[in-house]
């Protein structure tokens, strides 16, 4: 067995619980709105972004996907939805404005250095094939 490393992180206080609050409150809102049923919407976080998302965290998630496609998805659901909790936070806003986009443009929430992208999304999707392997997932 392989020894995983643990990571404090001092001052943390409630982030965990409000991370996870938000994919609860992700997940009921895309079956009210979307219709969609709960097996949907657990089987597209099962099989899709979320073992990335444990590998790379939610933030560093934003600037794989890129902050313009994650900005142009939350005025679309804001839009079709009213729900301020989808509103986009002048954050995003002001760094896509400012072209920084991600991993697709070197610089989002995190600064890439040459090489940085290849390296993160090798281990994204290592840790993706691995898990599925291991869990004997097609």
């Amino acid at each position: 067995m392989r020894n995983v490393r643990n990571t404090a992180v001092v001052g943390m206080g409630i982030m965990g619980p409000d991370i996870s609050l938000g994919f609860a409150l992700g997940g009921c809102g895309v079956m009210a709105y979307a219709r969609r049923a709960e097996s949907d919407v657990d089987a597209i976080v099962q099989n899709g972004f979320a073992l990335r998302l444990a590998s790379i965290g939610p933030v560093r998630m934003v600037d794989y996907a890129g902050l313009d496609t994650a900005l142009a998805l939350m005025k679309y659901v804001y839009g079709k939805t009213g729900n301020p909790w989808f509103k986009p936070p002048k954050i995003l806003v002001e760094k896509v404005e400012k072209g920084e986009l991600g991993m697709k443009s070197g610089k989002g929430f995190y600064t890439y250095a040459s090489g940085e992208v290849d390296r993160i999304r090798k281990v994204a999707d290592e840790t993706v094939i691995g898990v599925k392997k291991a869990l004997r997932i097609k």
